[in-house]
C-alpha cells in the first residue's frame, strides 16, 4: 500500500527532487507551491503526512502548521518541517505548534528524507513479527525459570565455621 505525502514547497526545483527520491522510496507525492493551496489539499486529499517548508507565499508553514495541528480534520496527520531556517528558535517554534520533524535542507540529503519518512511509519506501525516472536520467547523462558525455581526449592547450604572450632566437654 503506497503512503501519500503533500509536499508543500514553494522553490519548483527542490519540489521536483524531493517528489521524485519519494517516488522512488515507494510513495505517492501530492505537490503544492504555496500556504493556501496546501491546506485545500490537506483538506481534500488526507494524506498520511505532510512534508512543510516555512518560507512559504500567501500562509508561511508557521501558520499553515498551527491551522492543520488546530484543525480536528487534519490534526492527526504528521508534519514534517523540511526547511532551510535553521535557528533554535524556528525548530522550537515548530515543536510547540506540533510538527513531528524538523529537518534542515541543506543538511539532508532528500534520500534521507525518504528513510526518515520510513522510519516514521515503520515506528506508527508498532512491533515486527519476528520482534514480538522474540519478546514472547524471552518472557516464557523467564517465566519458566522462575517456575522451575519457585517448584524446587532447596535447602540452604550449612555455613562453613570461620576456623573456630567448638569443643564438647
Amino acid at each position: 500500500m503506497k503512503r501519500t505525502v503533500l509536499s508543500i514547497e514553494d522553490d519548483a526545483v527542490f519540489a521536483d527532487i524531493i517528489a521524485k527520491s519519494l517516488v522512488a522510496g515507494g510513495f505517492a507525492v501530492i505537490k503544492s507551491s504555496n500556504g493556501e493551496d496546501g491546506l485545500k489539499k490537506a483538506l481534500s486529499e488526507k494524506p498520511d503526512i505532510i512534508l512543510l517548508d516555512i518560507g512559504l507565499p500567501g500562509k508561511d508553514g508557521f501558520e499553515l502548521l498551527e491551522i492543520l495541528k488546530t484543525s480536528s480534520e487534519t490534526s492527526s496527520i504528521p508534519v514534517f518541517m523540511l526547511s532551510r531556517l535553521s535557528s533554535r528558535e524556528d525548530v522550537d517554534k515548530c515543536f510547540t505548534l506540533g510538527c513531528t520533524d524538523y529537518l534542515i535542507k541543506t543538511q539532508h540529503h532528500p534520500d534521507d528524507v525518504v528513510r526518515r519518512l520510513n522510519r516514521h511509519f515503520g515506528f506508527e506501525q508498532g512491533f515486527a513479527r519476528w520482534e514480538v516472536l522474540v519478546a514472547l520467547g524471552v518472557v516464557l523462558i523467564a517465566a519458566s525459570l522462575l517456575w522451575w525455581q519457585i517448584s524446587n526449592p532447596k535447602a540452604p547450604a550449612p555455613v562453613p565455621s570461620q576456623g573456630v572450632e567448638l569443643q564438647t566437654p
